[in-house]
């Protein structure tokens, strides 16, 4: 039977061992060679300036409603150079209300009249930037 010195010294010498194990370990381990720092595509870099003008748009479009505070982003989706944007907010009576945004990207000119939805949006299928939620 050990004593409690003894069992002290064990766990000392235990974790004495362990601890060089480790310094060990991290001196011989092999180092990483040195990458290049890596360089967008023109696909990648279109496709975040695509993202940055719908937050642009988007971002205006919120601040034009009644009450910005409320604007909630349900959908946004390019197709072609047309932003198609689906957004609740609040009207005067501060009823929730879901709205449908067309925007022409190239001049930032926008309507939420449901002749240019429908012609321009309903049934399209274009690129989801929905994601841009998180930059509002």
């Amino acid at each position: 039977m050990q004593t409690r010195e003894q069992a002290r010294t064990f766990a000392g010498r235990s974790l004495g061992v362990v601890v060089l194990a480790v310094f060990v370990g991290i001196a011989f381990m092999p180092k990483r060679e040195e990458q290049p720092p890596r360089v967008p595509t023109a696909e990648e870099k279109a496709a975040d300036e695509r993202m940055a003008r719908a937050l642009l748009l988007v971002t205006g479009l919120r601040d034009k409603t009644k009450n910005p505070a409320a604007f909630d982003l349900v959908s946004a989706v390019q197709v072609g150079p047309t932003l198609c944007v689906v957004y609740r907010g609040t009207n005067s009576f501060n009823a929730v209300v879901r709205e449908r945004a067309v925007i022409d990207t190239k001049t930032g000119n926008g309507t939420t009249d449901g002749y240019a939805w429908n012609s321009k949006c309903a049934g399209k299928i274009g690129d989801d930037l929905t994601g841009i939620r998180w930059g509002l």
